[in-house]
């Protein structure tokens, strides 16, 4: 036994799984309460293969800003990056409208799926754990979980009594990259029914160092830059260049010509002067006569081939980046939550308030009057002012959770919970309003928990979503929209000895409205097409069969029939949207997105060793996709329509940890994770071929990570090391998008425990990016003009009361 276990141990090692913490606590949703059961993989707790909770103690170790960055230490899960402060999940190369994002079991005011710039208003200092769901979750979930899901546990509504009546804790952080950070948490009771909690953060950064230029060097290459308008545009330069005769491939010049210019003929030009022709006719003499040779010749050229030559004349940016910094790196957000409940053994009932106020730089610049280009030496006829893109939104949200357990008619207990939220999100360029988004999004949640009978329990429910969007502003590239989406689903669990059968079914009956205004100018394009008012009815299906080998073993494979409605800015936006620097157009033709996937898994789950390895195969028939269309408008303004067309996505994740434990409160585990992902091009389309490839562009690399953790009584030491590779799998943005260099991401903390005037306190030091690499995501719309931050160190205090 002992020597499987040193063979399991180093296939763990080439494996490179992710570390992992067990959870003390079940999951908070639908799969939990179908008692799944977990293994726990380093710092995350493995509730199925594809489902991953993550715990509060390694949500402290990796202290992001965002969500997309929290989540990136999973395998198959990356972040988008949108700058520091912008970055939504990235699920094996899905995001946005396909990756659902929940409070508590409810969506949140996610605009990051029409525009990657907007932050997801998340308080990262008042969650308790995540949970990830890696594939479709379109059954619980719906339609945009058609790629996976996210659920964010929040402490605003207390959901047991705590043994003490008060306790409270208070943070201070400050860092050499990262600003600084104030958060207090309280909460109580009463000791009987009654508990509370009330909490706030405020954080500022001034500005972001990185290790070397905010751009890399291939974009001010001519070779690379001077006719690829969309990497122009991308990397925001100003390039005046073109094309001109070859005048070494003529071996000749025209004596006829040059005698009409000593005659001050007008009408032709330099160009008319060179001749294939050895000879020219006098008309004076009636004669053939030679032409003179040209000094310039050079042979061997091709006559049609050659015949033209580019030049380019600048390269400039439209603001000059100041160099060891993130332009625009500037970040502020408060945050404050309270919340209250009513708690008996049998029944819960409570309410919150959430509210958050951000204001942060983009690293892109943009102007209120799109210059023209003239292809001359002079460049622009008219000089342009670039201004910072700057993103500042408020957030309100109410919140109202209860559960009452029933134990009887064959039901365990019912759940029921609602969500308003009311914000504003609004984009800038420098402190002038450039659009708004003012989103009114109601939602509500009913789950029925069934009592289990002999070997069948599961859990039906139905839920309700509608946002109201509406707009405001010169450069808004939507009109104002309602979405309603009503779901009925089931998920149903038959176990019987070692094997366990999950089936579930939903429904949802989708609509999408948009309500153009007089303020509202389209563009030139497609622009959203006629703005019909569209109706789907949606299906999705899931299956699943898992074998348990004894209890160190099992085998799992699963099946998914999702389907999912066009999201409002895939129907009718139309015009140009500034933050991606490209003009959007939707088509409100367009219809639903379906997707078949398989998954098999596997793992062992010994005393000490986990490991979980698994495949996937996902095709997408109409998969929708921003496609090029060959056409650029204004300076770099590359125009793109919402299309369908087939995709496939597949891929491989393999995770693992080892534990070692020497009493009560000491321990050493380490472990790591790998991940493989290709989205490719399935339609056999000569357009998509020719515009964007083989492969889809902007998508997440390989990448493998290392990781480990030391409890030492009141000493505790976290370690990662992340390696990204060079993507192999490149699409076209016109022309092939160039491939980002392969890089390495160093994080550690250590953090001691004791005590300061009878009250504990513990003490930290963290940092991120110790190696102080240049690291530019492939996946990030971003990566021709900002890497990743640089290497940054934090020290931070936490006093608990």
């Amino acid at each position: 036994m002992q020597k499987l276990k040193c063979i399991l141990l180093l296939t763990g090692c080439f494996a490179l799984p992710l570390l992992s913490r067990s959870q003390e606590r079940s999951a908070k949703d639908s799969l939990a309460n179908l008692k799944i059961e977990g293994i726990d993989i380093l710092g995350h707790r493995l509730l199925r293969s594809n489902l991953v909770k993550i715990d509060h103690r390694t949500l402290q170790d990796i202290q992001a800003h965002t969500l997309g960055e929290t989540v990136s230490h999973i395998s198959g899960v990356q972040n988008s990056y949108f700058g520091p402060f912008a970055g939504a999940p990235v699920i094996r190369s899905l995001s946005g409208n396909r990756i659902k994002v929940m409070s508590n079991g409810l969506g949140i005011n996610d605009l990051s799926g029409n525009s990657p710039n907007f932050n997801m208003g998340i308080d990262m200092d008042n969650v308790e754990s995540i949970t990830v769901h890696k594939g479709s979750a379109a059954v619980l979930y719906g339609g945009r979980a058609i790629g996976g899901a996210l659920n964010v546990e929040g402490r605003t509504i207390p959901k047991k009594m705590d043994s003490v009546a008060f306790n409270a804790r208070v943070q201070l952080e400050g860092s050499t990259n990262n600003g600084f950070k104030q958060a207090f948490q309280a909460q109580g009771n009463n000791k009987k029914n009654w508990a509370w909690h009330v909490s706030g953060s405020h954080m500022k950064i001034d500005k972001i160092r990185i290790p070397g230029n905010t751009k890399p060097d291939f974009v001010y290459d001519p070779k690379v830059i001077a006719f690829d308008s969309f990497l122009q545009g991308m990397a925001q330069l100003h390039v005046d260049a073109g094309h001109k005769l070859n005048t070494t491939i003529f071996p000749y010049l025209s004596q006829y010509v040059l005698d009409q210019f000593a005659q001050g003929n007008t009408d032709l030009s330099e160009e008319d002067k060179y001749t294939f022709k050895e000879t020219y006719y006098d008309r004076e003499d009636q004669m053939e006569k030679p032409n003179p040779r040209n000094d310039a010749f050079i042979p061997g050229q091709d006559p049609e081939k050659d015949r033209s030559i580019a030049y380019v004349n600048s390269i400039a940016d439209y603001v000059k980046p100041e160099k060891g910094l993130i332009p625009n790196s500037h970040a502020q957000q408060y945050t404050f939550q309270a919340g209250t409940s009513y708690i008996r053994k049998d029944f819960f009932l409570g309410v919150g308030y959430e509210t958050q106020f951000s204001k942060y730089g983009i690293p892109g610049y943009w102007t209120f009057h799109t210059p023209q280009h003239n292809h001359g030496h002079a460049g622009h006829t008219h000089p342009v002012t670039y201004l910072p893109i700057n993103m500042k939104s408020i957030s309100n949200r109410l919140k109202l959770a209860s559960q009452y357990q029933v134990d009887q008619l064959g039901l365990s207990s019912i759940k029921l919970d609602y969500s308003g939220q009311f914000g504003s999100d609004r984009e800038l360029l420098d402190i002038y309003q450039a659009n708004t988004f003012e989103t009114k999004r109601h939602a509500l949640r009913m789950e029925i928990e069934q009592q289990p009978f002999h070997i069948l329990s599961g859990t039906t429910g139905v839920d309700f979503a509608q946002a109201d969007i509406s707009g405001k502003g010169g450069l808004r590239y939507m009109p104002n929209s309602l979405s309603r989406e009503l779901g009925l689903f089931t998920m149903q669990k038959l176990t019987y000895q070692f094997a366990t059968l999950a089936l579930g079914y939903r429904h949802d009956q989708v609509k999408r409205k948009a309500f153009p205004d007089a303020a509202y100018q389209t563009g030139r394009g497609m622009a959203g097409g006629e703005f019909r008012e569209r109706d789907f009815h949606l299906n999705q299906f899931s299956g699943s069969l898992k074998f348990n080998i004894t209890d160190i073993a099992f085998l799992e494979g699963h099946f998914n029939h999702s389907e999912r409605a066009p999201e409002v800015n895939e129907l009718y936006s139309g015009n140009n949207h500034f933050a991606i620097l490209i003009e959007e157009n939707g088509d409100d033709r367009l219809n639903k997105e379906t997707a078949n996937g398989i998954e098999l898994n596997g793992g062992l789950n010994l005393k000490n060793l986990k490991i979980s390895l698994g495949w996937y195969n996902t095709h997408y028939n109409d998969y929708l996709y921003l496609a090029h269309t060959g056409i650029s408008r204004g300076m770099n303004f590359i125009v793109k329509e919402w299309r369908a067309a087939d995709t496939e996505v597949q891929g491989f994740e393999g995770d693992a940890s080892y534990i070692l434990r020497f009493g009560d409160k000491r321990s050493w585990e380490f472990g790591g994770y790998f991940d493989l992902v290709k989205n490719e091009n399935r339609s056999e389309d000569e357009m998509r071929d020719h515009y964007d490839g083989a492969y889809m562009p902007n998508m997440p690399t390989s990448r493998f990570g290392l990781s480990s953790k030391v409890n030492y009584g009141a000493i505790y030491f976290y370690v990662a090391l992340d390696r990204y590779l060079e993507q192999r799998f490149l699409g076209k943005n016109l022309s092939v998008e160039p491939a980002m260099p392969a890089y390495s991401l160093l994080s550690a903390r250590i953090s001691y425990s004791g005590k300061l005037m009878k009250q504990k306190v513990e003490y930290h030091i963290a940092g991120n990016n110790l190696l102080n690499q240049e690291a530019r995501p492939q996946n990030s719309w971003l990566k021709y003009v900002s890497p990743l931050p640089g290497a940054n160190i934090s020290f931070g205090v936490n006093v608990l009361l």
